[in-house]
């Protein structure tokens, strides 16, 4: 597909019966519809789902959409909506905060999700509300691979539920800022989708077991003829809601009862503002809205109007129902759509995105081409003057080369001075980092925690509580400054000598400090008091990186809590948490000295 031309984007809404496509491109500002279709699989007599999307492959092929943008819907049953209402923030923490409320509407399933959430506008009483769309990352991958395999070029996948609130705000935007409840219902084949919307917002997206296939099969068994053929005449056929007898009335009432419980069900959790009202309309799409009558059957039941509504696809022609959900699809493939939420994978969409981007990268290689060659000439002159520069610069550099030597003896005086400072800061600091550290553990503990313990990590490894000895160094006695004098000729005594000197890289450093202690044990979230005292420390300035020390590293100090021990055995009642930490400074008083080159 050509970067330059004029992007088409085809909305395809696979259902059990047939395939709707739209496809729309845009003209300066304008809407255009490019095209339109349907597959009767069902008429085709497809069978499985591999041999479905080759059939649906061919047909997008020949319809001359082969290379354009797919927009995909993903069934309704298959994902779950939710609003939530959130704190108002900056974005990156509303992202974090919908990844969290995504995580707990999973609950303990133990399949990974893919979710995608549009932010509404502040209104009945929510600061911050967001519809979130969530599906299992397995369906989403399935789908996609079966799809792609199929040899359909992919570009979104788009929950079915939003393109129809999409194609109904676009279609009608006179209801936008209707803020009464409306009621919109598709019906398919096998399954329908109701929906709430007020104020240009989704309150509710639910998925029916109801589908156009239980009317098709009560007037098969009223009439005692195939399905096939009753097929063709329920678009003849009427509902009469008055006649309480007829099959219709009768499988109509199977909806109604489906619809009751997901109205029920939303108003249920919805906030006060909205849950006592009225629907103002309900408005119908699918395939299954073409039953005649059907509208007046609804209008009758939740007392206001009802209206069937479609995209006309072509001059003259009545509006479809049936390509409602198409029709939002591809709206939302465009950006054009009040709502779009898509669960597509990321890297589908990185894809399709570069490709579309391609040619504006073709010219940009062209224009780096040129302006390549450009520098190329202008880097040539340059040389003579580079050439004349550099020669003066290294005449620079050998006078720099003599100097060379003293900045070396310079710079390993100052290292000598720096390792002697090393005693000094590391002993001086020492008692105040402790006092800092029990101030940083008080702050730390919740209600019912003690600490028992805390010692540097020296102290805590040579299990006495006292820091490890520094072992000597062997030295040679000196033969001059502070290490001794030199043998005068003549003397009868020997210089003194200092025997073993400790050197003064050799001293330890303390980089972390050990504690250890105990909370009360809880029994359904026996480590959460340990995690909130471990987050708090990392919270804290004094600290990074705090963490329980491993379980090898724990063997050998059993004497830090054998004293507890014996006192909680006097105790049965009470339970509690033992913990060990080791607790890295975030800063270090003394940076770990270099060796001399």
């Amino acid at each position: 597909m050509s970067s330059f031309r004029k992007r088409l984007v085809v909305g395809l809404d696979i259902g059990q019966a047939a395939v709707k496509a739209v496809a729309l491109t845009m003209q300066g500002k304008q809407l255009v519809l490019a095209g339109s279709g349907s597959l009767d699989t069902r008429g085709e007599g497809i069978l499985g789902e591999s041999e479905l999307h080759g059939s649906i492959a061919a047909w997008v092929e020949q319809m001359g959409w082969a290379k354009e943008d797919l927009i995909i819907g993903l069934p309704q049953y298959l994902t779950t909506t939710q609003v939530s209402d959130f704190p108002a923030g900056d974005p990156a923490g509303l992202e974090e905060m919908v990844a969290f409320e995504t995580r707990q509407l999973g609950g303990l399933s133990e399949h990974s999700l893919i979710h995608d959430y549009h932010v509404m506008a502040p209104k009945f009483g929510r600061k911050n509300p967001v519809l979130i769309g969530i599906c299992r990352d397995s369906a989403v991958r399935e789908t996609t691979d079966t799809l792609t395999s199929a040899g359909l070029r992919l570009a979104g996948l788009n929950m079915s539920g939003t393109a129809i609130a999409a194609a109904f705000f676009h279609l009608h935007p006179e209801a936008v800022p209707v803020e009464q409840p409306i009621l919109l219902l598709d019906i398919g084949a096998e399954n329908s989708t109701a929906l709430i919307v007020a104020g240009g917002q989704i309150l509710f997206v639910g998925s029916l077991l109801f589908g156009g296939n239980k009317v098709t099969q009560a007037l098969a068994r009223q009439l005692n003829r195939p399905e096939r053929e009753v097929e063709k005449l329920k678009l003849e056929c009427r509902l009469n809601p008055t006649d309480t007898e007829s099959p219709l009335v009768q499988t109509a009432r199977q909806l109604e009862t489906e619809l009751r419980t997901a109205v029920e069900h939303w108003r249920a959790q919805e906030r006060p503002e909205l849950a006592n009202k009225m629907f103002a309309k309900v408005w119908l799409c699918g395939g299954g809205a073409k039953l005649i009558g059907l509208d007046e059957f609804l209008a009758r039941t939740y007392g206001c109007a009802a209206e069937v509504f479609g995209p006309v696809l072509g001059d003259g022609r009545p509006p479809d129902p049936a390509s409602v959900t198409a029709y939002g699809l591809a709206l939302q493939g465009l950006r054009q759509a009040h709502v779009v939420i898509s669960l597509c994978p990321p890297e589908i969409r990185w894809v399709r995105q570069r490709e579309r981007r391609f040619g504006y990268l073709a010219a940009a290689m062209a224009a780096l081409g040129l302006l390549l060659a450009g520098l190329m000439v202008q880097y040539y002159q340059r040389l003579g003057t580079e050439h004349a520069w550099i020669e003066k610069q290294m005449e620079e550099l050998q006078r720099c080369q003599g100097i060379i030597p003293g900045l070396t003896d310079a710079t390993a005086g100052i290292r000598h001075c720096e390792r002697m400072l090393i005693p000094f800061v590391e002993k001086g600091n020492r008692a105040h980092r402790f006092l800092e550290t029990i101030q940083a553990l008080r702050d730390a503990r919740g209600a019912g925690d003690w600490f028992i313990y805390l010692a540097d990590e020296t102290s805590y490894e040579t299990g006495d509580g006292k820091p490890a000895p520094v072992q000597p160094s062997a030295s040679k006695p000196s033969m001059g400054g502070l290490g001794g004098r030199p043998a005068s000729l003549g003397d009868t005594v020997p210089p003194p000598t200092f025997g073993n000197a400790t050197l003064v890289d050799d001293i330890p450093q303390s980089y972390s400090l050990i504690a250890a202690g105990y909370t009360p044990y809880l029994t359904e979230k026996p480590y959460e008091p340990v995690r909130e005292i471990v987050k708090k420390l990392n919270a804290s300035d004094l600290f990074g990186g705090v963490d329980l020390l491993p379980e090898t590293e724990r063997a050998g100090r059993e004497d830090i809590f054998e004293p507890w021990l014996a006192l909680f055995k006097t105790q049965p009642e009470k339970k509690y948490k033992a913990f060990t930490f080791r607790m890295p400074f975030a800063q270090v008083d003394v940076n770990p000295p270099q060796k001399a080159e």
